[in-house]
């Protein structure tokens, strides 16, 4: 029994005019995979078909284009610092801002209620760096089993706690920002 792509390339190949299809694969290295299978089933020279992923698909049938991903951190750091009022330097932001960038995007992928979402995890936030109710033993404890737990001044943790309190905010200023830059 043949994999998928192989039978497709099989019953594919049996059409004339190929280059007349258009095919769209779930990702790139499928329609590789697929090419790859139709060049050995053919029994003459053909012009390929038009071997697309399912990204590039939609990509086409929008007027929206994705910048790189470097202009989108970039993007992000300016709106960034306009909403929290934090200023930083951009090489210190990069590495945030691409975690950022990537959680964005996902609640963009799953549509997530982006003020509920961010409002939640400013909670839970919260709750994490509340750690003022242990007694020194029991901080003493923490700070062996976590390597990386270490007392913050107090100023840092209400900074940390603003930054994840206008998260939401954040968002949405990106996303109008970029849907205005198209």
């Amino acid at each position: 029994m043949n994999a998928f792509l192989e039978e497709l390339a099989e019953r594919v190949s049996l059409y004339e005019k190929l280059h007349e299809w258009t095919f769209v694969f779930p990702n790139r290295r499928a329609a590789l995979f697929f090419q790859k299978y139709l060049s050995l089933v053919l029994k003459k020279p053909a012009w390929s078909p038009r071997l697309v992923s399912i990204e590039e698909f939609f990509s086409s049938l929008s007027d929206l284009r994705e910048p790189d991903r470097l202009s989108l951190i970039f993007r992000l750091y300016q709106i960034y610092g306009k909403v929290v009022g934090i200023e930083e330097p951009f090489d210190r932001f990069y590495f945030w801002g691409d975690m950022l960038l990537r959680d964005f995007d996902e609640v963009d992928k799953y549509m997530v209620n982006a003020p509920m979402l961010f409002k939640d995890l400013s909670r839970l936030k919260e709750l994490d760096e509340s750690f003022d109710f242990l007694n020194d033993e029991q901080k003493s404890f923490l700070k062996n089993f976590w390597t990386t737990f270490e007392d913050k001044p107090k100023g840092s943790k209400e900074e940390f706690l603003k930054v994840w309190r206008k998260l939401s905010d954040v968002y949405t200023a990106y996303r109008k920002a970029l849907q205005k830059e198209k």
